[in-house]
């Protein structure tokens, strides 16, 4: 017992505190999908610049999240081993009390125990009544681990849908400054230098399957093949 917390009190603030996480995990989760949906269907490179904020800030709350059941889980980890030092005290307990009735009444060396007494009525009384309260934290602790081993599965299952929000996003990005290099470079008259650009934003339109990717990239080729004559 920690000032005036059993071992099963704290367990059961455990179950808890991973509760209230669990759903926080789900909502942030739900979220992250949806916007995920929301970049895969983002057409323009605006569209996609906003929602990839939402899908950044999203993911690190979800990853702070992850990170606190595995806190939760930890702290599990400790309660369990509190439980078997304590079962292993009372272990000591019931040996000495056998001890006790064997040499005539004593209990851990100390007189008051009742002649003829069983020796697990000597240790309750040495308890003062209490039962051990370990079985019970471990019940409690169990339920503790189930809640975070499902929320943990699904919040990591929706991870990859902020990566592949992330992977498009950036997408976006580089077709935007590829476009732009190539740009200069038709500017210049550095023609084979746009031409080299022209192959990767070819590639990103390939990916992006954007409409106004493909208008870009469609302009940008009939600029170079005019500027070639």
């Amino acid at each position: 017992m920690t000032g005036g917390w059993t071992l099963v009190d704290r367990a059961h603030t455990l179950v808890a505190d991973a509760r209230a996480v669990e759903a926080d995990v789900d909502s942030a989760a739900a979220e992250l999908f949806r916007l995920g949906g929301d970049v895969a269907r983002a057409g323009t490179r605006r569209e996609v610049a906003r929602f990839g904020a939402q899908v950044a800030a999203e993911r690190e709350a979800l990853g702070r999240l992850l990170d606190e059941l595995i806190a939760i889980g930890a702290s599990a980890d400790q309660l369990d081993t509190e439980a078997d030092a304590e079962a292993g005290a009372e272990a000591a307990a019931e040996a000495d009390a056998h001890l006790g009735a064997e040499r005539g009444g004593t209990l851990d060396g100390q007189p008051g125990a009742q002649p003829g007494a069983q020796p697990g009525a000597q240790l309750d009384a040495q308890r003062g009544g209490a039962s051990p309260e370990g079985p019970d934290a471990r019940r409690v602790l169990g339920e503790v681990r189930r809640i975070v081993s499902a929320a943990d599965s699904r919040g990591r299952g929706c991870e990859w849908i902020g990566d592949l929000a992330t992977e498009r996003v950036r997408d976006f990005a580089e077709f935007e400054l590829l476009h732009a290099r190539a740009t200069r470079h038709l500017e210049r008259r550095d023609l084979d230098a746009a031409d080299a650009e022209v192959v990767r934003l070819v590639a990103l339109e390939r990916v992006l399957l954007s409409p106004e990717v493909a208008e870009m990239v469609e302009a940008l080729k009939f600029q170079l093949l005019v500027a070639r004559g």
